[in-house]
């Protein structure tokens, strides 16, 4: 097993202007409509024989998907005692995700091609939202930005030596494309996934009140998810799902991206952005004001119309 790289947690070679744009586009909980696109770590044979082993995606899916959500917010937007922690946390926890699952299948969570795919799908899929969201087309140089604030944001996590992450945006998604297509089986986990997407249990976050209308909505809301995430994900991802695209979905997939793609634009960050990546937000602005208050010299200020001499 490769061991996890300890990078200083202050680089000074880190251009972070650079990173604005993609630090603050990840805010926005519109990414999380597109959040399914990382399905394709359950067509990873490894990954699907541990979710069948913890079966806690079965047993809680909504619990889960909430804690993965609040782990990367810490990680992104807390502060750098908070994302050590959580590094920390993290790490220690999968050390014991191993074991030998359904047909003799071998998993290990700290497998370098394992461990770096589930990093690189969570790129993968913030990445393959951001045209959608926002209306703008990366440019080269733009995916090289974006792959390096991710590696940035998520250094705690990555393995060192053999097991590195590739440094060029090119490089990543040559490992992504490499995996997807020699790697990637139609597993039952993506199935269950499916399934569970589809036909989702009642959210036990939720007032029981509402519990009725679920039964309505929870469908509507599946069908969304998936006709967005799979809009935007991989060909064969969305292939080996299971999921049958036709023409009705292109169109459902332009309509739902229009709207998602105003409201990003015109709401305020208020209303859409994750509630401590806000909070740093409002950090931010007012430390900038609070800044911009102080004076530039303390030397005496020279009266109007005195003669200097």
């Amino acid at each position: 097993m490769s061991a996890v790289a300890q990078v200083p947690t202050a680089d000074a070679s880190v251009d972070t202007v650079r990173f604005e744009k993609f630090k603050w586009y990840a805010a926005s909980a519109f990414t999380g409509l597109y959040f399914f696109g990382v399905y394709d770590q359950a067509a990873l044979p490894p990954v699907a024989a541990a979710i069948d082993w913890t079966s806690r995606f079965r047993d809680d899916p909504w619990g889960r998907a909430l804690r993965t959500g609040v782990a990367d917010q810490i990680v992104l937007y807390g502060d750098e005692a908070d994302r050590r922690v959580e590094f920390e946390r993290l790490r220690r926890l999968h050390r014991d995700v191993k074991g030998i699952g359904r047909n003799g299948q071998k998993f290990h969570a700290y497998e370098p091609d394992v461990w770096n795919f589930i990093l690189v799908s969570a790129f993968m899929a913030l990445r393959n939202a951001y045209e959608p969201i926002t209306g703008e087309k990366l440019t080269p140089q733009d995916g090289q930005d974006f792959w390096d604030y991710w590696r940035h944001a998520s250094d705690g996590l990555q393995l060192s030596g053999n097991g590195a992450l590739p440094t060029t945006y090119d490089g990543v998604c040559e490992f992504y494309e490499r995996m997807v297509q020699a790697e990637l089986e139609a597993t039952p986990e993506i199935k269950q996934a499916m399934d569970l997407l589809l036909r989702s249990p009642y959210p036990n976050f939720l007032p029981r009140v509402f519990a009725p209308l679920w039964l309505v909505a929870g469908p509507v809301v599946g069908h969304t998810f998936a006709v967005l995430s799979f809009g935007a994900a991989h060909e064969r991802v969305r292939e080996l799902t299971g999921f049958r695209w036709n023409r009705r979905h292109d169109v459902e997939f332009k309509v739902l991206t229009q709207g998602v793609r105003l409201a990003y634009r015109y709401l305020p960050k208020r209303f859409h952005y994750t509630p401590l990546a806000y909070n740093r937000l409002q950090y931010q602005q007012m430390a900038a004001s609070y800044l911009d208050a102080g004076l530039t010299s303390f030397k005496p200020e020279e009266k109007p119309g005195k003669c200097p001499f």
